[in-house]
């Protein structure tokens, strides 16, 4: 069973278990996330949150499913990039300001925390702009899961669950590290 987040801020002595009542009801007043709601009420900061949940903390999550996955964005990066970094992306999305338009890229990592990361978001803008005709002006990141990753290879992509075995088996391939783990990790058990 899946704890909740107060549950588990509550577990590690953030916050007290009143605490959690004061910021669920703040949080159905505001529409506020329950970590949003409990930094809006000043009884976490932004620190404490990146403490107990680390440094993927701010990043969003993004729930992967094949099925749905968009047609536009298909092409938008190589298989190549997508393999050695980890990079999935995930949908096209225009804001509108001031009579001018922008075109957003969603990217998935598996590693938001990786050290290379704005040369990944300056290459992904670059190649999505070229591979899609449109002009890429930023990119919003997002968290997604090994397990979903591969699913979306396989099912989008066509490299196969055995595909990518054998290439985690080759140590020399340019696989994202993060992937390269969960694969190894996958084939113990």
């Amino acid at each position: 069973m899946r704890k909740r987040i107060g549950e588990f801020l509550v577990e590690k002595g953030v916050i007290t278990e009143d605490q959690v009542r004061e910021v669920l009801k703040h949080s159905q007043r505001t529409g506020l996330r329950f970590g949003d709601a409990a930094m809006d009420m000043g009884l976490l900061t932004r620190e404490q949150m990146i403490s107990v949940f680390g440094k993927n903390f701010a990043v969003d999550f993004f729930h992967l499913d094949a099925r749905y996955f968009p047609e536009v964005t298909r092409q938008a990066l190589p298989i190549e990039l997508i393999l050695q970094s980890g990079a999935l992306p995930l949908g096209l999305k225009t804001e509108f300001r001031w009579f001018r338009k922008r075109k957003i890229l969603n990217l998935g990592l598996l590693d938001p925390s990786r050290k290379d990361l704005e040369q990944l978001i300056h290459s992904a803008k670059a190649l999505a702009t070229d591979l899609l005709g449109e002009e890429i002006h930023d990119v919003k990141l997002f968290l997604i899961l090994a397990d979903q990753f591969l699913e979306v290879l396989d099912e989008v992509y066509q490299v196969s669950d055995s595909q990518m075995r054998e290439k985690a088996a080759q140590k020399e391939s340019a696989l994202d590290g993060t992937l390269q783990m969960f694969i190894e990790t996958q084939s113990l058990s």
